[in-house]
Formats: C-alpha cells, sequence, structure tokens
C-alpha cells in the first residue's frame, strides 16, 4: 500500500512538472497585460512560460494610436523561486549591451529592482507632453537603476535615462546633443535634474514627478558657443528668451 502510494505522488509530481514546463510564453504576456491595466503587452512570444522571448510593446491611451515598440526582450523565471513565494525573473535586451541581467524579485505588495536597463522609444516623450510634441524628438533613450523598490503606491531609488544623439524635426543640426535626466524618488515622489552631457544645445531644469502621473518640469535652453544663429528656430519653439541667448521653458502633466 505504501509503494503504491510513493508511486502515485511520484507520478502526480512528475505530470505536474511536465504541465508546467509546457506553459507558453504568451501566458506572461498575459499577466502583464492585466496588472499594467493594458497599458504594456508582449507580442510576438516564443519559448515557454520560464524561458522565453518577445516584442515589448507599450500600448498609448487612445485605441487608434499606433503602439509603441519598446524592443525584443528575453527572459528566465525561476521554478525555485515560485515554491518560495518570492518569483524572481531575469530580463535581458539583446540590443542593448548588459553586464549582467535585470533582475526583478516580487513578494507580497513589493518588487524589488537590480541592475535595471530599459530601453525606450523616443516618441514616448510626445506622449508625455503636448508641448514635447512640435519638437519631433528623435534619439536613443535608456533607462537604468543600480537598485529600485517599488510597492503599488511607492517606489524608492533612484534612476536616470541616459538621451543619446538626440535631434528635432525642427533643426537642421544633428545631432543636438547628449542628456541626462536623473530621478531621486522616495514614496510617492520623484526629484528630476536634466543636465547636457555634451552637445550643441545645452538644456538643464529641475522638477517633480508624483505616483500618481502628475509631474512639473523647468528648465533652459542655448547655444553652444557659436551655434546661435544654426539653433534660432528651435530654441524659439523651445521657449521664450529670458536674457541674451537663454530661453526658459516650463513642461507640466496631470494624470
Amino acid at each position: 500500500m505504501t509503494s503504491n502510494r510513493f508511486f502515485y505522488l511520484l507520478f502526480a509530481v512528475i505530470y505536474f512538472s511536465c504541465l508546467t514546463a509546457m506553459l507558453p510564453a504568451s501566458l506572461l504576456g498575459s499577466l502583464i497585460n492585466k496588472y499594467s491595466q493594458g497599458s504594456l503587452a508582449l507580442a510576438n512570444c516564443t519559448g515557454s512560460f520560464w524561458n522565453g522571448s518577445a516584442t515589448a510593446v507599450f500600448r498609448q491611451e487612445q485605441a487608434t494610436q499606433t503602439p509603441l515598440v519598446i524592443g525584443q526582450l528575453q527572459w528566465n523565471i525561476s521554478a525555485l523561486s515560485i515554491l518560495t513565494l518570492q518569483p524572481t525573473i531575469s530580463i535581458n535586451w539583446p540590443q542593448i549591451r548588459q553586464k549582467s541581467p535585470t533582475i526583478m524579485r516580487t513578494s507580497i505588495g513589493k518588487i524589488d529592482i537590480t541592475n535595471l536597463i530599459l530601453p525606450l522609444p523616443p516618441a514616448i516623450l510626445a506622449q508625455a507632453s503636448p508641448y514635447l510634441r512640435p519638437l519631433e524628438l528623435d534619439g536613443q533613450i535608456v533607462i537604468q537603476s543600480d537598485s529600485l523598490s517599488a510597492t503599488r503606491n511607492t517606489l524608492n531609488g533612484t534612476l536616470s535615462a541616459q538621451l543619446t544623439d538626440f535631434r528635432s524635426g525642427l533643426s537642421n543640426v544633428s545631432p543636438l546633443g547628449n542628456y541626462l535626466l536623473n530621478a531621486q524618488c522616495a514614496g510617492t515622489n520623484c526629484d528630476l535634474s536634466l543636465n547636457t552631457v555634451t552637445g550643441k544645445l545645452i538644456l538643464q531644469g529641475k522638477g517633480k514627478f508624483a505616483q500618481n502621473g502628475s509631474f512639473a518640469f523647468n528648465g533652459q535652453a542655448q547655444a553652444a558657443e557659436g551655434q546661435k544663429e544654426s539653433l534660432n528656430e528651435i530654441l524659439q519653439n523651445i521657449g521664450p528668451e529670458s536674457s541674451s541667448g537663454l530661453h526658459t521653458f516650463s513642461i507640466a502633466g496631470k494624470p
């Protein structure tokens, strides 16, 4: 009798293992779509729930707008972490050089992220604020962070957005420059600071971003030495000239 019970138990374990191993990659896509309330999706899923790849897509607020492709990602989910009730997922972006993968560890009501690497399409800036749409900005955006901790209502940690080879449809100067946007987050608010790394268009500014999606940002723009004439048109569109060669701008948004 004991041997029969052992046989049935062994059979059940093997059957369950085979069943879970065959879970499709699209299942992860369904979960992401659900918990992001439809703003994020995975397309062209291949592989399994545990080890797969897909194209990450950001869905815009209006259904008539074309979804923004974030990029190709690969993931690996630790089966052992599921058993310990702390699911851990490893994420790689093949199109970006990564020293190590992004690691997301989840527990009840909390997500801890280490080595965050997240590429974003530049078109997302136009969605962030109507003020930015006429500038027709283009370039590379990569968000990075060594360590972040998030709950449903809070975010703690430091992250940065590298804006590389940025261009504008309002200027023949290309690229305009490379910029760094830093965010220091504590609880429900993030303090923002923008600085120019290198470039012909010099930008700087500070602002705040709240967990509810509202933000306010004030900045300044000016041409590098010898570039004022070639950048005059875009500077006029960025904002009024508050002093000789210095243009100011303000960006605000509400959820």
